[in-house]
Order: structure tokens, then sequence, then C-alpha cells
């Protein structure tokens, strides 16, 4: 009953913000384990779910990383 709700409620992640996060990786988790369960796997689908991360998020969070471990250069004293 879950997977067919999951299924269902999952058009939801185009117009409601709050749920795409939480619903793709409901669906993403649903996935893998009809995969370990079955062994039917769901490449194309799986691999669809990633349009759905928050890419600008983790993009701004390895720049802040890449950025702090760039070491500055030392200025000249006058």
């Amino acid at each position: 009953m879950s997977t067919v709700v999951l299924e269902i409620a999952m058009p939801l992640t185009l117009f409601v913000a709050r749920l795409r996060y939480p619903l793709a990786l409901a669906m993403l988790l649903l996935q893998i384990m009809i995969a370990l369960c079955m062994g039917v796997y769901f490449t194309p689908y799986m691999a669809a779910y990633l349009v759905f991360l928050p890419w600008e998020r983790w993009a701004n969070i390895f720049r802040l990383r890449h950025d702090s471990s760039t070491p500055q250069p030392i200025p000249e004293p006058a």
C-alpha cells in the first residue's frame, strides 16, 4: 500500500518544494529495496531521482570547503 501511495504522490514533487527531497529520497530507497529483495533493477529511475538533488547547495558547500583549504598568500610587509 505504501508503495502505491509513494508513486501516486511523486508528481507533487514538481509543485511542492517541501515534499521534493523527502519523496525523492523515499522513492530512491524504495527502488534500492526492490533491487535488493527481488533482484529487479530500475536503474533509469534511480538515475532520474538525481534531478531532485539540491545541486546548487552542494556546489556552494564544495566551494566553501575548497576555498577554505586553499592556502592564502601571506601579505608582504611594507
